[in-house]
């Protein structure tokens, strides 16, 4: 293509509904994005043709007025354009990551009974803006937070599961790490892989909306990033050489030093896990000399592969997005068992509910029961004493609310049609 209004010549004739026009998209953004990067960033035409990918490339949201959105300017343009920085430096001039708080900081204010964890592996700030505006425009909730946060390094699944570490339910989606490293199933064209981690933010919202109907709240981040750029210098630039017994990594992007290596080595972050192991973690797109498959090699055959470990801004800032439901969650709840035997004129059963109860009553036939609250409140035990055979309506209130259960059905104990053991 050899003029740049000849790009937006062409968007009359493309429409993002069409999966293969989507990709061919892709890949012209990218040569127009090599030619004239702000014009594309502008452009009206792009918007109404293929509004995820211009909400994609912005970078209009409060968290991003600093240095770090120009800088996933410059790093989602090589992105498409599957080209690399001349100038490594200057690239990654201005970026400060420390600055931001560490993720498990951020999560720690929403830890309630009320709120589910999304973790999406392989969500870095990358997809901040895409996925902002897909939930957005898709989802049933509303966005009451957005913040940028520092994973854990260095930036694998191993060091970041902080899911564990916390009492919040979670859920957990994998699709975005596994495109990064194995593309889309029997194709491997790059910007195929592109369209799918793009297309994969829509299924996020719509999987938010899915969980608000059991919570009022749902927290969305990543337990780290990817970078495309790291996996395109694996290929052209030279390792450096290992320090002596040490354990290399993804790729080279970090490495587990000895216990006595004392060596200060160029571009790293040397970093302690929770058991005290040492690791010296690259900050810009050198690797440690280490054979393997990692992405293309080259400009025009582009095919998948992003990688991870390293301390890159796309691989260790990660976000945080809350979200919270526009509805009122309706109470529902279930019997474990709807039909008990009596034991010593006791009844004993257990009530699940849908979401955290904190007060709870339970009434059948005149009888008030006796109820303990399990772990968070989303199960009960119920005892009703003095209790005969029989099958009677119950009446349940929960916090307030009457919920409706089936009717509940007592047999007599052996040996006694009273209920009572011998």
């Amino acid at each position: 293509i050899d003029a740049i209004p000849e790009f937006e010549s062409r968007l009359d004739y493309i429409t993002s509904s069409v999966r293969e026009e989507r990709i061919y998209l892709l890949k012209m953004v990218g040569q127009w994005l090599r030619k004239d990067a702000e014009q594309v960033n502008s452009s009206t035409k792009l918007k109404e043709t293929f509004p995820a990918l211009s909400a994609y490339l912005s970078h209009n949201l409060a968290v991003f007025q600093s240095d770090i959105g120009a800088y996933m300017s410059r790093y989602k343009a090589h992105k498409l354009e599957n080209t690399l920085p001349n100038d490594e430096d200057l690239f990654f001039s201005g970026t400060d990551t420390s600055s931001f708080d560490y993720r498990y900081a951020v999560l720690s204010e929403y830890e309630d009974d009320e709120t589910i964890i999304l973790w999406v592996d392989a969500l870095g700030i990358e997809w901040l803006s895409l996925l902002h505006w897909c939930i957005s425009n898709h989802c049933d909730g509303t966005i009451i937070n957005v913040v940028i946060a520092q994973a854990t390094l260095p930036t694998e699944t191993l060091f970041n599961e902080q899911w564990n570490n916390m009492s919040m339910p979670y859920k957990k989606l994998n699709k975005l790490d596994k495109l990064a490293h194995k593309g889309v199933i029997d194709e491997p064209d790059y910007y195929a892989c592109i369209e799918e981690q793009m297309d994969f933010m829509e299924e996020i919202s719509n999987y938010i909306s899915s969980l608000l109907t059991e919570y009022h709240r749902v927290v969305i981040t990543g337990d780290h990033g990817t970078s495309r750029l790291a996996a395109r210098f694996f290929h052209c630039r030279d390792g450096i050489d290992v320090p002596p017994d040490a354990i290399v990594y993804n790729h080279g992007r970090y490495c587990k030093l000895s216990e006595d290596t004392t060596l200060a080595l160029p571009n790293t972050v040397i970093v302690k896990d929770s058991q005290g192991n040492k690791y010296a973690v690259f900050k810009n797109y050198d690797h440690f000399k280490r054979s393997g498959f990692a992405a293309g090699a080259d400009d025009e055959n582009a095919i998948y592969g992003e990688i991870h470990g390293g301390a890159s801004p796309e691989e260790m800032l990660v976000p945080v997005i809350v979200i919270e439901g526009n509805k009122e969650i309706q109470t529902t709840a279930t019997w474990e068992k709807q039909t008990i035997k009596i034991a010593m004129k006791k009844a004993k059963l257990s009530i699940s509910f849908n979401k955290p109860v904190k007060c709870l009553s339970v009434r059948m036939a005149g009888n008030q029961a006796t109820v303990s609250k399990i772990d968070s409140g989303k199960a009960w035990t119920v005892v009703f004493s003095g209790v005969k055979a029989g099958t009677y309506p119950i009446e349940v209130n929960a916090d307030g609310r009457l919920v409706s259960l089936p009717d509940l059905t007592l047999l007599s104990a052996i040996g006694n049609g009273d209920g009572d053991l011998p």
